[in-house]
C-alpha cells in the first residue's frame, strides 16, 4: 500500500494497482466526477473589513488618521443574515442591514470618526458592493447580496498523463471542464457530475504506475476545500483539517477515469456507445485482478465484436425486406428465432418494460432568458434595432427569440382618445406594426429585403395554427379573428375589430409579444458563439396598421417600450471543443425554409391577366396565393389589408416552365357557392389534408376573406416536411387567373413561396447564404 503525505483534495497522486503499459495510440476521458461540497463561503484573506479613523492621539494636538483592519471568521455562512451578525459582532459602529425583499445590504456608521469602510475584494462582491468600494459613499449595495459568488463556477481538472492541449496562450494537460451551479451548493454534501458521451484525449505516457491529479478554479487558484471522502481498501474515510489520501484507491473525485481507457488504433477495432465503455471498464477489472494486459484485451475486443454483430443482425432482422437474399437470410436465422407464422413476428410491449429510463440530455449545461432593449430610440416613427453580441461561450436557441412590445394609440396631437373611439389596431399588431424584418449575422443579411412582413406573419399565423391556438397564446400578439364578410366594419358587426378596439380604448397601453417570422428563427439548430446578431424591424404607417371609421381623423401609434427575448444556452465544454474541431474543416450548417412574399398589381377594368416570372430561378416548393384591395394594402384607414376577397374568381392557375398546377385550373363559382375544390386546397397545400389538424377557416368564412389558395409544388407533397428535402429546381413561375367580370377597383396579388436553403458560418464566423438576399 502507497502512502502520498504531501496528497491534498484539489492535488494528489494515486498508485494503480499494476504498472499500465500501453502499445499504440490510446486515450483517456472523464466519465464520472465527485466533490465534496466543502469550501466555505467566506475564504480565508477575503474576510477582512478595513477601516479609516479619523482620532486624536495621546500626546497629538492634531487628530491623526488611522488605518485598521478587523477580520470575520473564514467559515461556511448559511445565509446573507448570518454573515451580517458575524459583521455586526465585531464592535465597530457598523450596522449592517438586509432587505429581505430586494436582497439589497445596507450599512450604517454610528461613530462620526469612521471617514472609510471596505471589505475584501470578494466579500464586496458577495454583500453586492464593487471591489474597493467605501461602504460610506453607497446607502445600499449595487446588486443584491449573493454569498454564492464566492464560490467557484469552474473546476478545471488536471493530469499528468495526457498530452497537453491549447488553452488561451499556453499548452497545459487539460483533461476537463466542469461547470458547477453555485445556487445548488449545499455544505457537506458530495456531488457527482456524469459525463456521456465523456471526452476523449490522447495519452501522453505510455508507461506509468501513477496519476497526478490537479483541481483548480478558472483563476488558476487552488480549489479550498476544508475535508472530503476517499477510498483506500475498500473503506471511505473522512478527514478534515489538512486532508491527506491514504491507499492506492483512485479516489471518490476521478472514480471513472479509467472506465473510459479505450485502444483507438492499435486494436484495429472501432466500438460504438455502451460497447465502447463496457470495454473499458472490463479492462479496468481484469487489471484489479492481475489478468494479463495482453488477454484481456483480445477477450474484451471479441466481446465487443460478438456484441456489435448480434447488434446488427438484429437490427438487419427488423427491415421489411423482400428478395432471395433476405429469404436466405430468414433461414439461416430460423434455427435462432423461431418464427410465429410466415411473416408474423414478435413485439415488445413498452408496457412491461420496467426497468428502462428515459436518456438524459448533457449536452446543454444551462439556460437563461436575457433581455435586449433597443440601441436606437423609441421616440420617432424610426426602425427599432437590436443587438445581441456573440461574445463568450455560449450559443443562441434562436427558435425561442421573442419579442415584446408595449404600444398605444393616441389622437394625431399626441392626446388621449377619448371613449369608445371608432378605432382599433388591425389584426395580429404585433406584427402589423412592422413591414419589414431584416436579421443580420455578423453584419450579413439573412433575411429577404421587402417590405411585406406584415403578411408573411399574418398568412403564417392564419394557416399555421388550429383555433385553440388563436383563442389562446396567439391573443399575446392581439391576434383576433375578424369576422368573415364584415372585416371593413367598425360599428360593430366585426367581433375582432370590437375586441382590439376595447383593448387600445382610452389609449390605454396594450402589452404583446410573441415569436418573430423571420427563417433564422424558424429553424431548431442554435446559433453559435462569436457571432453577433442584429435585429431591425421597420414601422409600418398608422394607416395600414389601425383600422377606423373614417379616413378624415389621423391618429398614431406611440410605442412606449420594446424588447428582444433571447434564450442563450451554456453548453458542455465537451461539445464546445467537438465543435470547434469540427469547424476547423467544415462549416456549421443552418437548412432553413426561406419565406418569400412578392406583391403583383392588377389594375381595374380587366377581367383576366397572366403574371410572368412571378419568381425567375429557384423554383418555391409551396406557393400560396390571395387578392386584396390595392388602397388597403398601401394604407386606408377604413379598409383591412388582410381582407382577401375572392373578387369572383372562376378561372386560377399556376405554370412551372411551362407545365399546368393543377392540371386542371380551378373553376370556382363564388356567386353560386361553388368553390370546395379551391378551398380544399387550404388543406392540401398545407400538408394537412389527411390530418386531424385545421386551421379555423370553416367553408363559409372561406369566400368572405379568406379566399387564399395554397399548392404543394414538391414531387412526393412534401413541403411541410422538415425530415428531408428535394432537388433544387430552376425555372420560371407564372400564374394565370379569371375573373367573372371586369375588375371595378384596383387589386393586388400577394404571393407567399418558400424555398429550401441553407445558411452556412465557417471556423472565422464568416456567414454566408445560397441565395439572393
Amino acid at each position: 500500500m502507497e502512502y502520498f503525505p504531501d496528497n491534498k483534495t484539489t492535488n494528489f497522486s494515486t498508485k494503480l494497482p499494476k504498472a499500465m503499459k500501453l502499445e499504440g495510440e490510446w486515450s483517456v476521458g472523464v466519465v464520472e466526477f465527485q466533490y465534496p461540497c466543502t469550501m466555505f463561503t467566506v475564504q480565508d484573506h477575503e474576510n477582512v473589513v478595513y477601516i479609516t479613523k479619523t482620532m486624536l492621539m495621546p500626546n497629538d494636538d492634531k487628530p491623526s488618521t488611522v488605518y485598521y483592519k478587523k477580520h470575520i471568521p473564514a467559515t461556511n455562512y448559511d445565509n446573507v443574515e448570518h454573515i451580517l451578525r458575524t459583521l455586526n459582532s465585531i464592535r465597530e459602529n457598523l450596522k449592517f442591514r438586509y432587505d429581505e425583499i430586494t436582497k439589497f445590504v445596507s450599512v450604517t456608521v454610528l461613530d462620526k470618526n469612521i471617514t472609510s469602510v471596505t471589505l475584501s475584494p470578494k466579500l464586496s462582491l458577495q454583500l453586492g458592493y464593487e471591489p474597493n468600494t467605501n461602504l460610506l459613499d453607497r446607502n445600499f449595495g449595487k446588486c443584491p447580496a449573493n454569498l454564492h459568488l464566492g464560490l467557484p463556477s469552474q473546476l478545471f481538472l488536471y493530469c499528468d498523463i495526457i498530452d497537453p492541449q491549447i488553452v488561451g496562450d499556453v499548452m497545459t494537460p487539460l483533461l476537463r471542464v466542469i461547470s458547477l451551479d453555485p445556487s445548488k451548493y449545499i455544505y457537506g454534501a458530495n456531488k457527482m457530475h456524469i459525463f456521456s458521451p465523456p471526452h476523449y484525449l490522447p495519452v501522453m505516457r505510455r508507461e506509468f504506475d501513477t496519476l497526478e491529479i490537479d483541481i483548480r478554479s478558472n483563476t488558476g487558484q487552488k480549489i479550498p476545500f476544508q475535508f472530503g471522502t476517499v477510498s483506500g481498501s475498500g473503506v471511505g474515510v473522512i478527514y478534515k483539517g489538512s486532508p491527506y489520501q491514504r491507499g492506492h484507491g483512485i479516489g471518490s473525485f476521478l472514480g471513472g477515469l479509467f472506465r473510459s481507457v479505450l485502444p483507438l488504433l492499435s486494436s484495429g477495432v472501432r466500438v460504438v456507445g455502451k460497447e465502447a465503455l463496457n470495454a473499458g471498464v472490463g479492462l479496468l477489472s481484469d487489471m484489479v485482478q492481475a489478468r494479463p494486459m495482453e488477454a484481456s484485451i483480445k477477450d474484451r475486443l471479441k466481446q465487443v465484436s460478438t456484441n456489435l454483430k448480434r447488434k446488427a443482425d438484429d437490427k438487419i432482422d427488423r427491415f421489411n425486406m423482400t428478395g432471395t437474399g433476405y429469404i436466405t437470410k430468414r433461414k439461416r436465422l430460423a434455427s435462432f428465432i423461431p418464427p410465429l407464422t410466415a411473416k408474423a413476428k414478435a413485439t415488445k410491449k413498452l408496457e412491461l418494460d420496467l426497468f428502462a429510463l428515459p436518456s438524459t440530455q448533457t449536452s446543454i449545461e444551462n439556460g437563461l432568458w436575457i433581455h435586449y432593449k433597443p440601441i436606437s430610440s423609441l421616440a420617432d416613427d424610426g426602425p427599432i434595432e437590436f443587438q445581441v453580441p456573440g461574445t463568450g461561450d455560449d450559443y443562441i436557441d434562436l427558435s425561442h427569440t421573442l419579442l415584446h412590445i408595449k404600444a398605444k394609440v393616441l389622437n394625431q396631437d399626441s392626446t388621449n382618445l377619448i371613449s369608445a373611439t371608432a378605432v382599433a389596431p388591425v389584426n395580429n399588431w404585433l406584427h402589423s406594426l412592422f413591414s419589414q424584418l431584416d436579421v443580420y449575422l455578423n453584419q450579413k443579411l439573412v433575411s429577404p429585403p421587402n417590405n411585406t412582413y406584415a403578411y408573411r406573419a399574418y398568412m403564417e399565423t392564419l394557416l399555421n395554427y388550429a383555433p385553440a391556438a388563436k383563442q389562446s397564446h396567439l391573443t399575446c400578439s392581439l391576434w383576433y379573428d375578424d369576422t368573415a364578410g364584415k372585416m371593413d366594419s367598425t360599428d360593430g358587426k366585426n367581433i375582432g375589430f370590437l375586441k382590439r378596439q376595447e383593448l387600445v380604448n382610452e389609449s390605454r397601453e396594450v402589452e404583446m409579444i410573441g415569436h418573430l417570422h423571420g427563417d433564422i428563427f424558424n429553424q431548431d439548430k442554435f446559433l453559435i458563439n462569436g457571432v453577433e446578431m442584429s435585429v431591425k424591424l421597420v414601422r409600418s404607417r398608422e394607416s395600414f396598421n389601425l383600422i377606423a371609421g373614417s379616413n378624415d381623423v389621423k391618429f398614431k401609434v406611440c410605442i412606449t417600450d420594446a424588447t428582444l427575448i433571447v434564450r442563450r444556452a451554456r453548453i458542455n465544454p465537451s461539445v464546445l471543443l467537438a465543435h470547434q474541431k469540427v469547424l476547423a474543416s467544415t462549416t456549421a450548417k443552418y437548412p432553413i425554409t426561406r419565406a418569400e412574399v412578392k406583391v403583383l398589381t392588377i389594375p381595374s377594368g380587366v377581367q383576366g391577366k397572366t403574371l410572368d416570372n412571378i419568381f425567375l430561378g429557384q423554383v418555391p416548393k409551396r406557393c400560396i396565393i390571395g387578392f386584396v384591395n390595392n388602397s388597403a394594402f398601401n394604407g386606408s384607414l377604413t379598409k383591412n389589408p388582410f381582407n382577401f376577397e375572392n373578387y369572383g374568381i372562376n378561372s386560377f392557375s399556376l405554370y412551372i416552365d411551362g407545365q399546368q398546377i393543377p392540371s386542371k385550373a380551378l373553376q370556382p363559382s363564388f356567386n353560386n357557392n361553388i368553390f370546395t375544390s379551391a378551398y380544399h386546397t387550404l388543406f392540401s397545400g398545407t400538408g394537412i389534408h389527411f390530418l386531424n389538424e385545421g386551421n379555423a377557416i370553416s367553408r363559409e368564412q372561406y369566400a368572405k376573406g379568406y379566399c387564399l389558395l395554397a399548392f404543394d409544388l414538391t414531387p412526393d407533397l412534401s413541403a411541410n416536411s422538415s425530415a428531408h428535402w428535394n432537388l433544387i429546381k430552376h425555372g420560371s413561375v407564372r400564374l394565370e387567373v379569371r375573373f367573372e367580370y371586369s375588375l371595378i377597383q384596383t387589386i393586388n396579388c400577394i404571393v407567399y413561396a418558400e424555398f429550401d436553403n441553407i445558411i452556412e458560418i465557417d471556423k472565422n464566423r464568416n456567414v454566408t447564404v445560397d441565395y439572393s438576399s
